[in-house]
Parts: structure tokens; sequence; C-alpha cells
């Protein structure tokens, strides 16, 4: 059973948030990228406005060349994980999104007791993060039966020719 546009099992649902996860993680590699650029601008002391009031940009560019660096190697794994429809790579990038969750779950909650209100920022990302996991692993779960189901179609085909 597959949808018109492509061929996933489960019908249409997991077909979208196979094409939800890939553009939301293709729209993380350009951001990635943005912060990798402002980052290594940072660290060039290149004249672009509004970076030149920043008191560490040495510090502040080597943080922003990371977290893009991070932001673009787990978008690249989504990305590749949707495209190629591989259940491990799937599972990777679930997994790296719920220790992201947590991560950003427990520094909200902490904000929000220290009364800084744009800790909400935090948990609403964490909670983006938490279904786009769970919506990773139905895709891995969607992928591995796929694969279990043209196995058992090669191996019927076979058994005929023989």
């Amino acid at each position: 059973m597959g949808c018109c546009l492509c061929n996933c099992v489960g019908g249409c649902i997991l077909c979208s948030f196979r094409w939800v996860i890939f553009i939301v993680n293709f729209l993380n590699v350009i951001f990635g990228g943005t912060v990798i650029f402002f980052g290594i601008a940072l660290l060039a002391r290149l004249d672009i406005a509004g970076l030149e009031n920043i008191s560490e940009p040495d510090l502040v560019g080597a943080i922003l060349l990371v977290s893009g660096l991070i932001a673009v190697t787990i978008a690249f794994i989504g990305c590749c994980g949707t495209l190629k429809g591989s259940p491990t790579l799937m599972k990777t990038y679930a997994a790296i999104l719920f220790i992201s969750c947590a991560l950003n779950l427990v520094s909200g909650i902490l904000g929000l007791i220290n009364s800084n209100s744009i800790a909400s920022v935090g948990i609403v990302f964490g909670l983006v993060q938490l279904v786009a996991g769970i919506f990773s692993i139905c895709l891995a779960k969607s992928f591995k039966k796929k694969r279990l189901d043209d196995m058992e179609d090669v191996v019927r085909r076979a058994q005929r020719h023989s």
C-alpha cells in the first residue's frame, strides 16, 4: 500500500511525515549554513552590520561555527534517512532528536524556574523535536516493514521461477 506520489508503506500519512521531516531538515541545513557563515564572519572580523558590537567575537564565533556544524550534520542525517528510506539513519536521527529534546526541555524548565520568559522557546522547541523524533521512529518502522515486504516479494518470485 503506497500513495501515488511515493512508495511509502502505510499510505499518505507516512508519506507526509517523510516529506515534512525532509523539508524541515532541508531548512535546518540552510539555517546551519547561515550560522556557520556568521561564525566564520566573526572569527575573520568581517565588517557586517551588527557584528562589530559583540564583546567576545572569538568565543561567539567558535560557538556559532560548532553549533552550525552540528545542526548541518544532524539535518544531513535526517535528509539522507528520509530519502534513502534507511531505518538505521532514521533511528540515529530520532535518538539525536530525543537527546536534544531532553536538553531543551530541561533548560526551558530551569529558565522558567529562574523567571526567564524566553525559556518557553526552549520548551516549545523541545516539544517540536519530540514530535519529530516520534515521526522518525514511525518512518523507521515503515522503512523496515517495506524492506521486509520487498524481500518477501523477491523470495516469492524466485520460488515461482524455480
